[in-house]
């Protein structure tokens, strides 16, 4: 390319530092390897481009040009500024602090596709081996020590009463004071972990017994309310993780935490 610029050996060896013979030698190889001449030449001077010579300077930049856009793709990638970032998470994991972490993720690196896959509990370790998800948003995850595991942050259990609860004048909600009650329960990653805290306290008969599983905390609402409006049937406590306005906070605080594969 730099002889096809200057149109002078000894120009085009200044510009590349070697010697003239050198560059004679190297145009003179490619005419031969092509099969044709790229010069047009007048008095052993190079006088201009053949037809041949002018559509392979075209392609030779390019192709240059090729070379240095995938250097710089691959560059961005290396330091998580442009490609592609799949991040697993299970229903409890979508969360105000999850969006936030996302909305200010996506302000640093505007040029990384964000994919979002939905996951059950049992699925997590799975999606990570399979190289399905580049990372896993999931709480209380066991067995899982080949994968690197950071906690992002923490969450309350809320727990939703009927208005004419004794509970309702409390600000913390103990997991003892839960004995024998009826709870609708929202459906989570780490709910047995927390049913299991539960039940370390009192005897067997004194364990709050699980009426409902439910996939949304406003079900649980719905039910919570149903239990102040109806007296005379059974009285319901909505558990959920997370914050919900107006609800007292159960003591337990399971962790969620991020897994990245060590690969």
């Amino acid at each position: 390319m730099v002889v096809a610029e200057e149109l002078n050996i000894r120009r085009a060896a200044d510009r590349l530092e070697i010697t003239q013979p050198a560059v004679t030698k190297q145009v003179a190889r490619l005419e031969e390897q092509m099969g044709v001449s790229l010069f047009a030449r007048a008095r052993h001077r190079l006088a201009g481009l053949t037809s041949a010579g002018s559509e392979f300077l075209a392609e030779a930049r390019h192709i240059l040009d090729q070379v240095e856009d995938a250097i710089l793709s691959v560059q961005l990638v290396a330091h998580g500024r442009s490609g592609r970032l799949r991040i697993g998470l299970t229903d409890d994991a979508a969360t105000v602090a999850l969006t936030s972490i996302l909305a200010a993720f996506h302000y640093r690196s505007p040029n990384v596709l964000v994919e979002l896959v939905e996951l059950a509990g049992p699925e997590v370790l799975a999606a990570l081996e399979a190289n399905i998800v580049d990372l896993a948003l999931a709480s209380e995850l066991r067995d899982a020590n080949r994968f690197a595991i950071e906690e992002l942050w923490r969450e309350s259990w809320s727990v939703v009463l009927p208005e004419d609860h004794p509970l309702c004048h409390k600000d913390v909600v103990l997991p003892a004071d839960l004995a024998g009650e009826a709870l609708a329960l929202v459906r989570s990653s780490a709910q047995k972990t927390f049913l299991a805290r539960l039940r370390r306290f009192g005897k067997k008969s004194d364990w709050p017994r699980v009426a409902f599983r439910v996939a949304d905390r406003r079900t649980a609402i719905m039910l919570a309310r149903a239990g102040s409006a109806h007296r005379h049937s059974a009285r319901f406590i909505g558990i959920g993780r997370g914050p919900a306005r107006g609800d007292a906070t159960v003591a337990p605080r399971p962790r969620l935490r991020r897994d990245r594969s060590d690969a």
